[in-house]
């Protein structure tokens, strides 16, 4: 939540103090007046755009039940079983629709799609959701005023509904070689005091 309220704040101070200058010092090759006028609008503006920082990093924070980042497939050998990586996570309110967000993360530059399977399971062993999918790779823009174009990994939200409280399972196979690194979060949209990710890396279990 502090983390949130601190971006919120940050771009409500840069935002500020650039309407005070544009409205006392003007703007090179503008009219004072116009300068003055981008002023009022940018320090009308900048409250709007500090809610929303906050507030969708808040929501975020909040709703998330458990986050983690997995071992990937980086160093098997092609022809060899896809190794199996798994996670606990704890459902706290049974009958309520979770989501799932997973994608491959990468350490370096990527040009191909990752398959990869994977399913969550209750406390009972039973299956709660259960996918195999191909991640492709999509170019996504970065920055505001020099913008640079990477290739990523498309991003998936998969949905499930526990049943009972206490200990799920996420397991996760990377089909795929060559991933360095999974990633999911659980979100429980009842959820009032979620924490960002432990950035633990599980090791390899089989």
């Amino acid at each position: 939540m502090f983390d949130g309220l601190l971006y919120g704040l940050l771009i409500l101070i840069l935002g500020w103090a650039m309407a005070a200058i544009f409205f006392f010092f003007g703007i090179k090759d503008m009219s004072l007046s116009l300068a003055r006028k981008l002023a009022l609008l940018l320090a009308l503006a900048t409250p709007f755009m500090a809610y929303h920082v906050s507030a969708e990093h808040y929501l975020y924070r909040v709703t998330t039940l458990h986050e983690e980042v997995l071992e990937g497939s980086i160093d098997e050998m092609p022809g060899f079983p896809a190794p199996l990586r798994l996670a606990v996570f704890n459902v706290e309110n049974p009958g309520v629709e979770h989501s799932c967000f997973i994608t491959p993360m990468k350490t370096r530059e990527i040009a191909f799609p990752a398959h990869i399977m994977g399913m969550i399971t209750g406390p009972n062993h039973t299956v709660l959701l259960k996918f195999d999918e191909t991640f492709e790779v999509v170019k996504e823009q970065h920055g505001s005023r020099i913008k640079h174009t990477t290739l990523e990994w498309h991003k998936k939200v998969f949905n499930f509904t526990p049943t009972h409280k206490g200990e799920h399972y996420i397991q996760l196979i990377p089909v795929t070689v060559g991933i360095p690194q999974l990633s999911f979060r659980i979100s429980d949209p009842t959820k009032t005091g979620g924490l960002s990710f432990d950035g633990i890396l599980n090791k390899k279990i089989f």
